[in-house]
Order: structure tokens, then C-alpha cells, then sequence
């Protein structure tokens, strides 16, 4: 995908977002007013409508906003959602008095939250939108929750597990574990390898200061060679200085400065073949580095010239190096 086509998919994104937010204050509106005067049926599988909206527009953010999160962290939000969304499919298994009290109105906080919503361009703003969404989609259940307990008592009912309404979240999930899995393993372009190997060079021969969110790491094998000591150590002119057996020499930059200097076009568009260099030397850096440094940009063995990518590939020659 080119790097317009990509600009043309976030810019639909975001106005599939502004649609359902759209369509979510009406739907809020419409079951505040509600409220004591329809059947606890229909009160409830608004509800849970309402929360399903929700948690498409959290995995929504997450498609938009997916190259600012570690893989780890990550994992953990579509955690949060699944857990969430599991809360979504009915009210069955809430008893009357496992929860508490909804603390105001519940007519009026419900109109305030849907006055409350903001165009996309406000959530864009937010560093994690996804996390926001969940957390008012659980102050909505709970006034919803809240209006069946007083006005409907013991019966809770509503809305069974619906196969057909479930479907499209869990395409929808399947949808971002996928391009999730595609994106983290997407390796950077060969302008960000230039780069980070003339900034590595200047560091090294002429002592200027790394930059933020750039690092030099030196991997040794241990024992039989399955498993590796990483370590973080300054960019030096002397190899000396790196941790005795040290073989490998690796270049990280995170994915925030990347983002921050390449605003969007900074991985190549498709995952490339490994090359047997690297499934000969039986490492997986993604696993051996932790996450907080971001990505693999360039690794050699210590002593040789040539740099290699992601994924074994020599880095085209740059006649600035």
C-alpha cells in the first residue's frame, strides 16, 4: 500500500469514528429519555448496543493510533476490550445487589454524557482514546444497570447472547489481531537505516549525543548458543568496551521517535522473506530485546562492516558511510 493510500485508509478511519460518534449521541439521548417508560427488554438491549458501539470505536482508535504502542502494551489494551466486551453480550449474570448505587441521576447523567461527546479530531488529541471509551462505557453500564435495579427489580433481562450481533466484533477483533501481528512485524524503511547509521556514525566518531529513543545494544550467546545476554552499552570508536563474547552489535530506535520523525512513513508496506543468515543464527531480536526500545533497525556481527536489516537482508550501501 502506498504511502497515500495509507493517508487516504486513516483519514476513512477517522470519519468512520465521527459516524459513530454521531450515531452514539442519538442513541444515548433516545435511551435517556426512555428511562421508566419502555419495557426492561428494550431498556437493556439499547444498553448493550450503546456498550458495543463503544467498543468498536476503542479497537477503532487502536487501528489509528497502532504504531505508538509496544506490542506488549498493546496486548494489554485489546486485554481490557475483550474483558469489557464480554459485559456487552447481556445483563444476566449481574444481580441485583452485587453493585452499587449509581451515584446521580441516572436520566440526566446519561443526557450530560451524551452532551459530553466530542468530535474525533478531540479524541485524536488523547494519547490512548481506546482506554476513554471503555472506561465511560463502564459508567454507562452501571446507570443502565442502575435504572433496571429501581424500576424493573429482580428481572434483568435481556438480551441473551445474539450470534448475529456478536459477529461483526469478533471480525472486527479478528481485523486487529491481524493487522496488529502485520504491523509489529513490518521492518523500517531503508531511508530510516541510512539515518540511524549516519547518526550511529557521528556518535561514535564524533561524540555527539544519541539521540532520544535511539540504542546501541551487544548480544552474547550463552551456553549452547539458544539463548542471549542483551545489554544497552554507549556507542564507542572501541569494541573493547562492549561486554566480553560479545557478537552482535544491534541498533533500536522506538516506535514514538520514529512516529515523531517519519509521521507514518517509516515501515515498509510488506513483511519480507528471512533470510538464512538469520534463521542459521537462530535468533529472534524482537524476543531477545525488550519492547521499550522499539524496533530493530540495523545489527552485524562485531568487527564487520556490513549492517544487516530486520530480517538478514544487507542494508543498501550508503555513500555518506
Amino acid at each position: 500500500m502506498s504511502q497515500t493510500s495509507e493517508e487516504t485508509m486513516r483519514e476513512l478511519q477517522k470519519q468512520l469514528m465521527q459516524n459513530q460518534l454521531d450515531s452514539l449521541r442519538i442513541s444515548m439521548e433516545n435511551l435517556a429519555n426512555s428511562f421508566d417508560h419502555v419495557p426492561a427488554a428494550i431498556i437493556a438491549r439499547s444498553c448493550l448496543a450503546i456498550l458495543k458501539s463503544m467498543i468498536s470505536l476503542s479497537y477503532c482508535s487502536l487501528m489509528v493510533f497502532i504504531d505508538r504502542y509496544h506490542e506488549s502494551s498493546l496486548r494489554s489494551q485489546l486485554e481490557r476490550i475483550q474483558k469489557f466486551q464480554e459485559l456487552t453480550r447481556s445483563f444476566a449474570d449481574d444481580e441485583k445487589d452485587d453493585h452499587p448505587d449509581y451515584n446521580q441521576g441516572r436520566k440526566a447523567g446519561l443526557l450530560l454524557y451524551a452532551e459530553s461527546i466530542m468530535p474525533v479530531s478531540w479524541y485524536l488529541l488523547k494519547c490512548n482514546p481506546s482506554d476513554l471509551f471503555i472506561a465511560q462505557a463502564e459508567t454507562i453500564r452501571a446507570c443502565c444497570l442502575d435504572e433496571l435495579k429501581h424500576h424493573y427489580g429482580n428481572s434483568l433481562m435481556n438480551s441473551s447472547d445474539d450470534d448475529d450481533i456478536n459477529a461483526p466484533y469478533a471480525r472486527l477483533m479478528e481485523k486487529v489481531e491481524a493487522e496488529m501481528k502485520k504491523r509489529f512485524r513490518l521492518p523500517v524503511t531503508d531511508n530510516v537505516v541510512s539515518v540511524a547509521l549516519r547518526t550511529y556514525k557521528d556518535c561514535r566518531d564524533l561524540e555527539f549525543p544519541v539521540p532520544q529513543g535511539l540504542a546501541l545494544h551487544a548480544l552474547s550467546p550463552l551456553g549452547s548458543g539458544e539463548e542471549w545476554s542483551v545489554q544497552e552499552v554507549e556507542i564507542s570508536s572501541d569494541p573493547s568496551s562492549y561486554p566480553r563474547e560479545t557478537t552482535i552489535e544491534a541498533i533500536t530506535m522506538t516506535r514514538e521517535q520514529l512516529g515523531a520523525h517519519y509521521n507514518g512513513a517509516e515501515f515498509k508496506r510488506e513483511v519480507p522473506t528471512t533470510h538464512p543468515t538469520l534463521d542459521n543464527l537462530d535468533i529472534d531480536f524482537d524476543k531477545e530485546i525488550p519492547d521499550e526500545y522499539g524496533i530493530l533497525v540495523a545489527w552485524r556481527f562485531v568487527g564487520s562492516e556490513a549492517w544487516m536489516d530486520r530480517y538478514g537482508h544487507l542494508v543498501p550501501q550508503d555513500p555518506l558511510l
